[in-house]
């Protein structure tokens, strides 16, 4: 996957299908905010990072904030759209390897010594339609 192109999706299948193959280039120890308003795809996004690490039982974390999942990775998913987080309670605790952070609304970019950090800029074109952009930071 290129990550210097901008992807669009035409369907919540299309979307699965960009996050299943963005999948591939994540490891242990990798962080990945998604940016977007909401009902931009967010959550089916991180549902599909999960469902390649063998994940399936992945739900929207609005109201627990911080779930935790095993499968062939520790999964830590955040959604912070109702407020921030005190990552050192919250998020640290967590990290045990190997370990994938993926954030929603995230408030400030959480460093861990990670070894890829990236961000995905998930707009909303049309009813259906979405542009990803996805940056790695490092």
């Amino acid at each position: 996957m290129d990550l210097t192109k901008k992807y669009f999706s035409k369907s919540e299948e299309e979307t699965k299908q960009i996050a299943f193959s963005f999948s591939g280039l994540l490891t242990s120890e990798t962080v990945v905010y998604l940016i977007g308003e909401v009902g931009s795809g967010k959550t089916t996004f991180a549902k599909s990072v999960g469902k390649y690490f063998g994940i399936t039982d992945l739900v929207s974390s609005s109201y627990s904030q911080v779930s935790s999942y095993k499968g062939k990775i520790n999964l830590i998913h955040c959604d912070f759209y109702r407020r921030s987080c005190d990552a050192a309670t919250e998020i640290e605790p967590l990290l045990q390897k190997p370990w994938l952070l993926i954030m929603e609304w995230p408030k400030e970019r959480l460093i861990y010594n990670e070894k890829k950090t990236f961000f995905v800029n998930i707009l909303k074109i049309g009813k259906n339609t979405r542009e990803f952009v996805i940056e790695r930071i490092n």
